[in-house]
């Protein structure tokens, strides 16, 4: 990534801008927001990913994934909250059995 770090995003190709944006965390802030993070990503690259996610999570990071690849996020969840018309339908917790918000 070192390559990449004085490029703008409109001189990058589509993959380059997304392993920039996984790569660029900022180190005092401890929320990372992803919106379908594994959508581009062989089955492989998105197993990495997963592990770097819990990685992450583990050294104290908050991390908000948006996604419909139920599979990815079965991997990174520790919570899992379904929309619906914009308003949370159902919840899940890991420690926790299904919380129905209907």
């Amino acid at each position: 990534m070192d390559s990449f770090q004085n490029s703008y995003p409109s001189q990058l190709s589509g993959g380059n801008n997304s392993e920039c944006h996984c790569t660029r965390l900022v180190p005092w802030a401890k929320v990372l927001m992803l919106d379908e993070p594994s959508s581009a990503l062989d089955p492989d690259n998105t197993k990495v990913l997963a592990n770097l996610l819990s990685k992450l999570t583990r050294d104290g990071y908050s991390i908000v994934v948006s996604s419909q690849d139920m599979a990815f996020v079965n991997l990174v969840r520790d919570q899992i909250y379904l929309m619906e018309d914009g308003c949370i339908a159902e919840s899940w917790d890991r420690k926790e059995r299904c919380v129905n918000w209907k």
